[in-house]
């Protein structure tokens, strides 16, 4: 029995004012929520269905400048330095994202159907604490499964 549930969609940006711009023009609403020039959200709460903006040089530039484990563990960087930080804009933009209660019980499930490829759970803390892990679909598409943290 699975406990996820379609929550959204985000794309990988490389310049979010640009992008935040353009969604914000054709979607016809305003941004929800933003962290700095990292993260932007356009949320539609009748349909329950959010389609997110993700600029991964923000993170880049903190694993490069600044202490990262103020804000994300070592998984994440290590995922980042080996995948995002080669990542092709141009040719990958869309992560399928699903929320989950239970991340560890979602993890033993999903990591027990052998998909092709899975990473290891994951925490980033900006925000809005957060644990996630990612694997691709038998085409190569990534999808995210993640919880928010509780306090």
């Amino acid at each position: 029995m699975t406990n996820v549930k379609l929550d959204g969609v985000y794309l990988y940006v490389e310049d979010l004012e640009r992008a935040i711009f353009f969604y914000e023009s054709f979607l016809g609403t305003k941004v929800k929520h933003r962290y700095e020039d990292r993260w932007a959200e356009f949320s539609d709460k009748k349909k329950g269905f959010k389609l997110s903006l993700f600029n991964p040089f923000y993170d880049q530039e903190i694993i490069e400048s600044r202490d990262y484990r103020k804000y994300f563990d070592d998984n994440y960087k290590d995922f980042f330095l080996k995948e995002l930080a080669q990542l092709k804009i141009k040719h990958h933009n869309a992560v399928l994202r699903l929320y989950t209660e239970d991340i560890l019980a979602e993890y033993e499930r999903i990591e027990a159907l052998r998909p092709m490829m899975i990473t290891s759970l994951m925490r980033v803390k900006y925000s809005a604490p957060y644990r996630f892990f990612q694997l691709s679909d038998p085409d190569g598409n990534i999808l995210e499964v993640y919880t928010i943290e509780k306090s």
